[in-house]
């Protein structure tokens, strides 16, 4: 009922779950570099924190029908992750689940979920109040914020090497621990809050921030 430990250096490329398996316990399948494909059984409950951490060539995952949890940084440092597919079924995601998976491009979420929410790629929570993750592989040179976001939560645009331009929301109030973190590319921020967001710990460390502009309306400047 729970998957333990994959061996890292096991052969195979493909691997399917057996389908008694509820739980994959943290890191059981941390650096199987050989695998490209899991299959997963439509028992499993919860993948826990960094169970698929640095598994280097898995390209695509499709998560079952019946999963309700998905834990912290559960598939970080994926380097060729590019899609991933959320069921309607999932009611809990950890922090910064996809951390580092420089390819991903998209997060679809199931539009009968109840708790998340998914528009072109970026993942949020079901009303769009929380942006959760935008995709370190989209390759687009700006994004809009949704209007109805009010929070970027932690590590919610980190390592985007892409974007040039972000425009936030009058709506947003904060901004988590390492928002920004290492979004090398940026050169501007276009914030319509009056009132300044509050931000978390090193919002933009590894960003180049003197190269950067920041716009704010003309009635918050001083406040800014």
């Amino acid at each position: 009922t729970e998957l333990i430990k994959y061996p890292c250096k096991k052969n195979g490329t493909t691997y399917t779950i057996p389908n008694t398996v509820k739980i994959i316990k943290s890191v059981a399948m941390e650096g199987c570099s050989e695998l490209t494909n899991i299959i997963f059984s439509t028992g499993i409950d919860s993948i826990e924190a960094g169970a698929f951490l640095n598994c280097l060539r898995i390209e695509q995952i499709d998560l079952p029908a019946g999963l309700k949890k998905i834990g912290n940084e559960a598939f970080a440092s994926c380097l060729k992750l590019h899609t991933v597919g959320i069921p309607a079924s999932v009611e809990k995601i950890g922090r910064a689940p996809f951390f580092m998976c420089s390819k991903l491009q998209n997060i679809n979420v199931a539009a009968e979920n109840t708790q998340y929410s998914s528009e072109n790629g970026v993942l949020f929570n079901k009303d769009k109040s929380t942006l959760i993750t935008y995709p370190t592989g989209k390759t687009d040179n700006s994004y809009i914020v949704p209007s109805s976001v009010t929070t970027i939560a932690e590590r919610g645009f980190a390592m985007n090497s892409s974007l040039k331009q972000v425009e936030l929301p009058a709506s947003l109030t904060k901004i988590n621990t390492a928002g920004f973190f290492a979004c090398r590319s940026l050169q501007q921020i276009i914030c319509k809050a009056t009132t300044p967001p509050g931000l978390g710990n090193q919002v933009f460390r590894g960003v180049n921030v003197s190269n950067v502009v920041l716009k704010v309306p003309a009635s918050a400047v001083d406040a800014y």
